[in-house]
């Protein structure tokens, strides 16, 4: 996590400990402990690799079963919470830009992927409506600006990577399929010049599939 300042860790555990831990280096004990139930999947505010800083903090957002929560990582102090539907836990997050606004993204276990911007009121609704596909919970998510949109790529249990425009909801293309088990991890990069996407999962297989748009 990088903002003003050292570079900062954040740390969650859905079985060990509950909430949200922030470390220092070379710090032993954490900084910073942000209270929540089972924390599942955890991100910072970077987008594309840059650090995104919203009204002066860095940020960082955490899915569980309480839905999803971001905080100040510097204080700890909760700037935001959404909810994914009632009783659905959000296992993947990710922070995203819309038209310039800094946007929180989300997969529950029903397999919907849901567009939360962090510019507008406290617990607000969703973008739109939640994007439906995957057959089963979303595992993991990445989100990158592939030829000008602002898109996430999401692994489910049902073994497919799907490729979602965040702006309008939809879904682009055909899921991503060739895993034999469920999809368990996702990451947008770049190869030779090309936005791709890498993803693994039970299968022990990683697959590399090209983001051209």
């Amino acid at each position: 996590m990088k903002g003003e300042g050292p570079p900062l860790f954040a740390a969650s555990s859905g079985v060990h400990w509950d909430g949200v831990r922030v470390w220092g280096l070379p710090d032993e004990e954490p900084l910073v402990e942000m209270d929540a139930g089972a924390v599942w999947g955890l991100a910072t505010a970077s987008v594309d690799g840059r650090s995104l800083v919203v009204d002066g903090r860095s940020l960082v957002v955490g899915g569980g079963d309480e839905g999803v929560e971001v905080w100040d990582a510097a204080i700890g102090e909760q700037v935001a919470s959404f909810s994914v539907d009632d009783e659905e836990t959000a296992y993947a997050v990710a922070f995203s830009q819309l038209d310039g606004r800094p946007v929180v993204v989300a997969g529950n276990d029903s397999g919907r992927v849901y567009v939360f911007d962090l510019s507008a009121d406290e617990d607000g609704d969703p973008v739109h409506e939640p994007s439906a596909g995957h057959e089963g919970r979303i595992n993991a998510l990445d989100v990158a600006m592939v030829g000008g949109r602002s898109v996430a790529v999401t692994g489910g249990e049902d073994g497919t990577a799907r490729i979602w425009d965040l702006a309008g909801g939809r879904q682009v293309g055909p899921p991503l399929t060739g895993h034999s088990g469920s999809v368990d991890a996702v990451v947008v990069t770049t190869m030779q010049d090309r936005a791709v996407a890498l993803t693994t999962g039970r299968d022990g297989v990683v697959r590399v599939w090209d983001l051209t748009l």
